[in-house]
C-alpha cells in the first residue's frame, strides 16, 4: 500500500513538471500601454488563466498562441503539440501574481487525478514583457 502512494506521488510531481500550454478561444492581446502599471498583475493573471482554459480543452492552437514570441520562433506549433499532455489535468486557476519591471512570477493551482487520486499541485510560470505584451515562457 505505501508502495502504490509513492508511485502516486511521484507521478503527480512529474505531471507538475510537464504543466506546458493551453488555452482555448481567441487570445486577448491587450497592450501594456493600455493597462496601468497597478493593472499588470490582473493582466497577466487573465491571460494564464485564458491559457490553462485552452490546455484544460486540449486547444494545443490557442495555449501555443500564448508562448513568448521569442519561444515561438524556436518550436513550431507541430512541434509543441507533442509535447504537452492534458490527460491528468482536471482543473486549473490561476492564483496570484508577484510582477517585477519586466517579468511575473504566476502561480497556477492545477487540480491533477492520479490512479483515481485527486491532487491539486502548485506549478510556477514565468511571464514575461516582450513588444508590449505579457507572454509565456515555455521552458520544456
Amino acid at each position: 500500500m505505501q508502495f502504490k502512494f509513492l508511485v502516486t506521488v511521484l507521478l503527480a510531481v512529474l505531471v507538475q513538471g510537464m504543466a506546458g500550454c493551453g488555452t482555448t478561444g481567441s487570445v486577448q492581446s491587450t497592450s501594456v500601454v493600455e493597462t496601468g502599471a497597478g493593472d499588470v498583475s490582473k493582466l497577466v493573471t487573465g491571460r494564464a488563466q485564458q491559457r490553462w482554459n485552452a490546455l484544460l480543452k486540449a486547444d494545443m492552437e490557442t495555449a501555443y498562441q500564448f508562448i513568448s514570441p521569442g519561444g515561438r520562433s524556436l518550436m513550431t506549433l507541430e512541434q509543441y503539440r507533442p509535447r504537452v499532455n492534458t490527460s491528468f489535468w482536471r482543473g486549473a486557476k490561476v492564483s496570484a501574481a508577484t510582477c517585477a519591471a519586466e517579468t511575473c512570477q504566476v502561480t497556477v493551482l492545477v487540480d491533477v487525478i492520479v490512479q483515481g487520486v485527486k491532487f491539486t499541485n502548485p506549478i510556477k510560470e514565468t511571464w514575461i514583457l516582450d513588444a508590449g505584451n505579457w507572454w509565456f515562457v515555455y521552458a520544456g
